[in-house]
């Protein structure tokens, strides 16, 4: 069955789940601005399953489930391996932070989808429709079989390309012209496409961190020529902030930087790029930029007024070790 075509009978809303498989075995569930907080295996063999501005902070939250239609939604970074053995699942306009998602799943439709951590995820899947997929991570899409792709819509971002779309797609045009019939399998994708320096929205947070201002909004004016929606921009930047938020916390009441960065999940050469830009930012003008982000969303929901990209710039700035005000809000 096609999951728009779900019947539910039963709706949830405005829920804060806690426990282990609090929805098990639940069947015909239209669930809206819930929270599923610790506990495993919240909606294990579930079937028809509608969910909708929800989010997952928690592990295997879909496991064995049949017919499920998500928009709006989140997988918060430990919700890992949180959708395994799954057939005939569709996810829209959704952010998946955690790794290892997707596995051994048959008829994934995944529609402007962000993978942030898209390590180890979508594999051992069959029968898979990408569009708009963001997919930022080691081993993207391994062994799948049947999957096919937008030709005209697809963002396939592999750390290969670095999120370069314009790579990518030339990287695809060759695939076409060496494979012109039949479906592309993940594997030729990802062999094929060649290494190459692109804008997206982690090389805008690299950008940030190492104080380029100028790049800073060279890369937001090419996001948002390519499309890329202000909420997309606006998750990343937040994070930022946040990670910045709590590094300038620990250097202040003296904590060890390691202990701070293993905390924060902080790795790599990304240690000293935000250590020094935690340094030229003070705790109040970060929870001003908080602030900001927190009404910035409000003006992309249309409750509020403003520019959202200027604003995005104004933030952007600021993180960066300028501040240019170009916005104002009560």
């Amino acid at each position: 069955m096609s999951v728009e075509n779900i019947k539910t009978d039963k709706e949830l809303k405005g829920a804060y789940l806690t426990g282990e498989r609090p929805l098990f075995h639940g069947k015909k569930l239209h669930i809206e601005q819930t929270i599923f907080n610790d506990g495993e295996s919240p909606l294990k063999e579930s079937r028809d399953i509608v969910l909708e501005n929800s989010s997952f902070q928690w592990k295997y939250p879909l496991w064995y489930c049949k017919h499920v239609d998500v928009k709006e939604c989140t997988w918060f970074d430990m919700a890992r391996a949180g959708v395994w053995y799954t057939d005939d699942i569709s996810v829209r306009d959704s952010i998946v932070e955690a790794p290892k998602n997707f596995r051994r799943c048959r008829g994934v439709t995944l529609t402007n989808v962000n993978f942030p951590n898209a390590e180890e995820t979508l594999w051992n899947c069959t029968d898979v429709n990408l569009s708009y997929v963001q997919a930022h991570g080691d081993y993207f899409a391994m062994n799948c079989k049947n999957m096919q792709l937008d030709d005209s819509a697809v963002q396939l971002l592999c750390d290969r390309v670095e999120g370069n779309l314009l790579a990518a797609k030339q990287e695809l045009d060759k695939l076409h012209l060496l494979h012109p019939t039949g479906i592309l399998t993940a594997e030729q994708i990802v062999n094929a496409v060649s290494d190459s320096s692109r804008y997206d929205v982690y090389a805008l947070m690299d950008t940030i961190a190492l104080g380029q201002s100028e790049r800073c909004i060279k890369i937001l004016n090419v996001l948002r020529q390519e499309g890329t929606e202000p909420p997309i921009v606006l998750w990343a930047l937040t994070r930022e902030i946040r990670t910045l938020y709590a590094i300038r916390q620990g250097i202040d009441r003296g904590l060890a930087y390691e202990t701070i960065c293993q905390k924060e999940r902080i790795w790599g050469k990304r240690k000293q790029t935000l250590k020094r830009c935690a340094e030229r930012l003070s705790i109040s003008t970060l929870e001003d930029l908080l602030k900001t982000s927190q009404y910035l969303d409000k003006v992309i929901k249309g409750m509020g007024t403003g520019s959202p990209w200027l604003m995005l710039s104004d933030i952007a700035i600021t993180l960066s070790g300028k501040r240019l005000q170009l916005t104002s809000f009560s």
